[in-house]
């Protein structure tokens, strides 16, 4: 089940999907952004939507399914480039700007993906696959926190 389906998306959730992503990509937050996160406007749906596509892909082995997932994850990353804007987290906002349009775009050249017994995803030989899979694998579950540190971690690696 997604988390749609469950009517999620509270600001809390939000401020621990950041918090999270913030310390996946390794970002110091004070305790003044933290609480601003809680406070900024934000959809979850594109995040909705790319955990789905992306767990979809790695089920079918669908190489499709994974790079629209992807390709979400990218326009999803506008909603952590606002709250960053209106809580005064100047640090990397250009770089993370850059990744979103690069993934929006496809991944090709920015990611690469493999298709053996499974799915593999990857990026200047760093092994992304398990970051993606515990990215959906929390989403579910509602663990916001470790899935926006997958989501940084992957992004980090990305910026790298």
């Amino acid at each position: 089940m997604f988390i749609h389906d469950l009517e999620i998306g509270s600001a809390l959730e939000f401020r621990d999907f950041i918090i999270g992503f913030a310390e996946g990509i390794e970002i110091a937050i004070n305790k003044n952004s933290a609480d601003c996160f809680a406070n900024v406007r934000h959809s979850f749906k594109d995040f909705e939507d790319s955990f789905r596509l992306i767990e979809e892909g790695f089920q079918r082995k669908s190489i499709g399914a994974l790079s629209v997932g992807i390709q979400k994850l990218g326009a999803a990353l506008q909603e952590i480039i606002r709250a960053f804007d209106v809580c005064q987290v100047p640090k990397l906002i250009d770089d993370i700007r850059e990744i979103s349009e690069q993934l929006k775009s496809g991944t090709a050249g920015i990611i690469k993906l493999l298709v053996k017994e499974s799915i593999i995803i990857f990026r200047n030989r760093r092994d992304l696959t398990a970051d993606f899979r515990n990215g959906v694998a929390n989403w579910k579950s509602r663990n916001f926190r470790d899935c926006g540190r997958n989501v940084g971690h992957i992004i980090g690696v990305l910026i790298e």
